[in-house]
């Protein structure tokens, strides 16, 4: 299939134990937007075209995302569900939709949306996970600076908590005036126990500074963010970001241009 980029990737695990990737969304060098979905089985394998040769993992298309074709949305998982949301189309402009993938439901009807949730229009943002809630923050809206810091809980049913506006503006957040730096888009972001963390973007450039949340504490118990370090290598966004079960993150690729001279195929 065509290639793509600012697309959208996360894990989701069926009945029988299995836990696959996916991604899909996304656009093309010439501006052709796509809400398909691919899903790959690492356990899989694929004949390497033209020869004999296996290659490890295979991936198969699966349901397209409803709605228009899309790109820079964030997607993530919580307990072995899939979840993707925000992101800019031709005709609707920002999104604030989100939905949720389940791999064992029949074709046709993998995905449903989320209901009883009232989300901040944005693309370009980043989402990190702790204890089962999703942590969604930067990003643009109306062409600016998304500065709304939300906290998405799938185990509650409905109500303001299930989607809780930790602050709707960095700017007016009284409680430090710091976080104002914590602006940015296209940033890579992970957690580890029990801390987010948010790396490199843009905002007035590329970025390397490291950004880190600790969830439930400080005034109000909103949590608070800490500037902790510079990433090591280049100054980067459209970044990646993940974590291990052995508790170390990893970011790599991005750029710090469109050029080809400025993209990067590192890891850190």
């Amino acid at each position: 299939e065509k290639g793509r980029y600012y697309g959208v990737a996360f894990s989701a695990t069926g009945a029988d134990g299995k836990t696959k990737g996916y991604y899909g969304t996304g656009m093309d060098k010439s501006a052709e937007l796509f809400k398909d979905f691919y899903e790959f089985d690492p356990e899989g394998t694929t004949t390497e075209p033209g020869s004999t040769k296996e290659l490890i993992g295979k991936w198969t298309i699966t349901d397209s995302l409803p709605g228009e074709p899309i790109y820079g949305m964030v997607g993530f998982s919580i307990k072995g569900v899939g979840y993707v949301g925000a992101g800019q189309t031709k005709n609707q402009g920002y999104a604030n939709t989100y939905y949720s993938y389940n791999p064992d439901k029949p074709a046709g009807e993998k995905w449903q949306k989320v209901e009883h949730i009232n989300p901040a229009k944005r693309c370009f943002g980043s989402v990190f996970v702790i204890d089962d809630r999703a942590y969604i923050v930067g990003g643009l809206t109306n062409g600016k600076e998304a500065h709304a810091f939300e906290r998405f809980d799938p185990s509650v049913d409905n109500g303001d908590y299930r989607w809780f506006y930790i602050t709707q503006d960095f700017a007016d957040d009284y409680r430090n005036s710091d976080y104002t730096k914590v602006y940015r888009q296209q940033a890579a972001a992970f957690s580890i126990n029990g801390r987010g963390y948010l790396c490199c973007g843009l905002y007035g450039g590329a970025k390397s500074d490291v950004w880190e949340y600790i969830p439930y504490t400080g005034r109000d118990n909103m949590g608070v963010w800490t500037e902790v370090c510079s990433f090591e290598g280049s100054p980067r966004f459209a970044c990646q970001g993940f974590a291990t079960s052995y508790g170390v993150g990893y970011v790599g690729t991005g750029m710090i241009g469109t050029g080809k001279d400025q993209q990067y195929d590192d890891l850190w």
